[in-house]
Parts: C-alpha cells; structure tokens; sequence
C-alpha cells in the first residue's frame, strides 16, 4: 500500500479492542472502527475545506506530506477547558504512542464566540509544551459560530517512526511507477486547462 500512496495513517489494530468489550457484536465493533477511520479522513478535509482567517490549504497539505514519506498521526480534539493535559486528551490506545516525537506539526484550531485571547493563548503554548521536538508547519485557524467557550483543534504530525518496515528489496512496482506518471501527466494536463 505504501508505494501506491503519498501517506499512511495507521492504527494500532490490536489496541482498538480497547473501545469495545467482549459482548460487542462484530457488527458494532466494525462500525466503530469506521467511524474512527471516517473521523481522521474528515478532519483532513474539513483542515482544507474549512476556510478561516489563517487558512491551511490544498497546497500547504501536499507539501507537508511530501516533507516526510513515513507515516502521519493525525487527530481532533475539543472541548471547552483543557484541565486535563492535553497529551491525555490527544492520546488514544489506537494511535501511535510517539506521536509528541515527529518532526513537523500543522495545527488547526477552530474556536466559538466567546473564547477570549488568554484562553487562545494558553492552548497554543500547551500544544508547544506538547509537541516542543516537532517544527511547526503551518497553524490554521477558523471561527465556528456558536455561543459559548470551546475549541476544535486538528493535528496532524509527520516524520514519526514507521511502524512497518519494507523489506530490503523492495522496490516500487513497474505497474504502479507507469499509473504514477499517467496521473501525474493527467494533473498537469488539466492545469493547463484551466489555465487557458
């Protein structure tokens, strides 16, 4: 899978069955396990879709995952207050457990009506206690219209160790290396469309 895509983002499979218990019918326990695959590839979209007055765009994604060819952690959080810290909040048994350890961080944070700039502030230097090896990237932020004090924050981190090591000689199939080109010769095309 891995030379057939930019990125992976991987779960723990076995740490999973954490978030379920042994009389969850299989149906269930697929649904969710959906729902969190669902949640990573949401959040990505909603972190280009979802426009705000620091903008992450389409652009800024492809060269943060071109930046590092290993496997990305990726991640929402919110709440109202952080009491807790916040490595306890971002952290699940499903996800890897160095995800503080990667080298480059993009940061969303959405924010409601009446979070106050200390408020603002306090989350910003946390996530930098928290993730203080990685280089920031890029921090987006966006307004969510609703009453009251809550954050949304989306993470994603590169750069992490790769769970799943290629053996030696592997190398990148001849088929996938022609359709790779196919494809890119297709985007360039269709710039030049658009272009004209």
């Amino acid at each position: 899978m891995k030379e057939s895509c930019d990125a992976v983002i991987y779960f723990q499979s076995d740490d999973l069955m954490e978030l379920i218990d042994q009389d969850t019918t299989i149906r269930d326990a697929q649904n969710t396990f959906k729902s969190i695959e669902d949640d990573s590839i949401r959040a990505i979209n909603k972190l280009i879709d979802e426009t705000g007055e620091m903008n992450i765009d389409y652009h800024d994604l492809e060269n943060f995952i071109s930046n590092f060819k290993g496997p990305l952690f990726s991640h929402t959080v919110e709440g109202e207050s952080f009491d807790t810290p916040l490595k306890y909040l971002i952290e699940k048994p499903y996800l890897p457990k160095d995800f503080t350890d990667g080298e480059q961080l993009m940061i969303n944070i959405g924010y409601t009506q009446d979070v106050n700039m200390e408020s603002f502030r306090q989350i910003n230097l946390r996530l930098h206690d928290l993730f203080s090896k990685a280089d920031l990237f890029k921090i987006g932020s966006y307004f969510i219209n609703e009453p009251g004090e809550r954050f949304k924050i989306t993470l994603i981190v590169n750069g992490l160790k790769d769970p799943v090591s290629l053996p030696l000689n592997d190398k990148p199939s001849s088929t996938y290396h022609e359709l790779k080109m196919k494809w890119k010769r297709g985007i360039e095309k269709g710039k030049r469309r658009l272009t004209l």
